[in-house]
């Protein structure tokens, strides 16, 4: 299997119109901002080749196909601050149907033209809990602080958002963080309702009014993306015919390489494409396809590992037909980069039969994302899937690399059926 250097992130392109208002000497020209419309659809993880259905009044386009409840969207939290001093200019809560869509409502804005905004995006903010030195409040009336027209974000308070951080659930300060096990999902026992929130900040600048065409009702139409805050894996079972084992049970599944926290918004992701041009407008990106190629995790911290406790539901293993090869997870965690000296490796290991009997699996390397050719990471939103197979050169306890473990990245976070 080719090595592969990219998480993939499918994403739709913002789509804006921006200039600058000089004259013919160019000496800037007197700038004059009037109110106008700001029209936006949000997309969740458009699916490749899928139809996008036109939206009127500034619902999202169509999404991926959500993997169970989880993944689906319940809210959709929109924060548009003036560029210049972070001042409130429009923002909104939506409750949504299952895909993003706005229910008895829109996403349309009046704002001023002519200037740059910084457009906060959250959706399932009852999943996360609030930011560090919080107390007292929930994650919704935190920011609802950010919901009245004309508030001013100060330095102190635009720092707390954009270093929000969350943790694993059962994380253990306590515990040295190589140490740590966890055996909860990202996200999972937050909130009565729990789903996967996605998070995105963007950037744009407003028609100046040398674009406008109606000065009094002029509508500007933009297409944001959000990510998805953390990484998927599912394990899945090939047993070959030939394997001479068959009878034992697989009762347990190590994954080591999980971060004890992550932040909730992208830091320091870099996109290919780029997310915006050279000269910082958004780069369109004519079929929607982007990949984090590079991100920057919030701390430094150690990895811990995820455990899957099978000893209820275990795996035979036996032969299986195509359709019916078993598959445990999903799980969600955060994203990890490894520090650029320690030259590690994402593992896997299963239990057999219980009682402790664990064999480490070869190193995750295909498909991992590779940075500077030196340390390997895991961004969020990506989807991994590990194979697990058994095969004509047997396992035993001194195998060291059996089973073999085979990666492939998923070009979609939320598909119903996995291929």
């Amino acid at each position: 299997m080719m090595r592969t250097r990219l998480s993939y992130l499918l994403i739709a392109p913002l789509l804006m119109l921006c200039a600058a208002c000089v004259s013919e000497e160019g000496v800037p020209e007197e700038v004059t901002t009037t109110e106008m419309t700001l029209r936006m659809k949000i997309n969740m993880g458009l699916e490749e080749n899928t139809p996008t259905a036109r939206a009127d009044k500034g619902e999202p386009d169509r999404y991926d196909p959500a993997s169970g409840k989880f993944e689906e969207i319940a809210t959709l939290r929109v924060i548009i601050l003036h560029g210049t001093d972070r001042e409130v200019e429009g923002a909104r809560l939506v409750a949504t149907s299952s895909d993003g869509t706005p229910l008895n409502d829109n996403l349309e804005f009046k704002v001023a033209s002519n200037e740059k905004k910084t457009i906060v995006l959250i959706a399932n903010e009852e999943s996360l809990t609030p930011p560090a030195g919080v107390k007292g409040m929930s994650v919704s009336e935190y920011l609802d602080q950010f919901a009245q027209k004309g508030t001013k974000i100060s330095d102190s308070q635009w720092k707390q958002l954009n270093e929000w951080k969350v943790e694993m659930p059962d994380f253990n300060p306590s515990v040295p963080e190589l140490e740590q096990t966890y055996t909860k999902s990202l996200f999972s026992t937050t909130g009565l309702n729990p789903r996967l929130p996605l998070t995105e900040i963007w950037e744009i600048e407003t028609l100046s009014e040398a674009q406008r065409q109606n000065k009094t009702d002029e509508v500007q139409e933009v297409t944001l993306f959000m990510t998805r805050a953390a990484a998927k894996a599912t394990f899945h079972f090939d047993i070959d015919p030939s394997y001479s084992g068959s009878g034992s049970k697989v009762t347990g599944i190590r994954f080591w390489g999980v971060a004890p926290i992550q932040t909730v918004f992208p830091q320091n992701a870099v996109y290919s494409p780029a997310k915006y041009t050279a000269s910082g407008e958004p780069n369109v990106v004519a079929d929607g396809k982007r990949f984090i190629t590079y991100f920057t995790p919030a701390d430094l911290t150690f990895p811990g590992t995820f455990l899957i406790d099978m000893s209820e539901d275990p795996v035979e293993i036996k032969p299986y037909g195509e359709q019916d090869a078993p598959v445990r997870g999903p799980i969600y965690f955060a994203e990890y980069r490894f520090p650029q000296d320690d030259r590690l490796d994402f593992t896997v290991a299963v239990e057999l039969d219980g009682n402790d009997n664990w064999l480490e699996a070869q190193p995750l390397t295909d498909n991992i994302l590779l940075i500077n050719g030196i340390f390997n990471a895991i961004a969020r939103n990506t989807h991994l899937e590990i194979h697990i197979t058994f095969g004509s050169s047997g396992i035993t306890c001194t195998t060291e690399v059996l089973p073999y473990i085979g990666v492939d990245l998923k070009p979609s976070f939320g598909f119903d059926e996995l291929k």
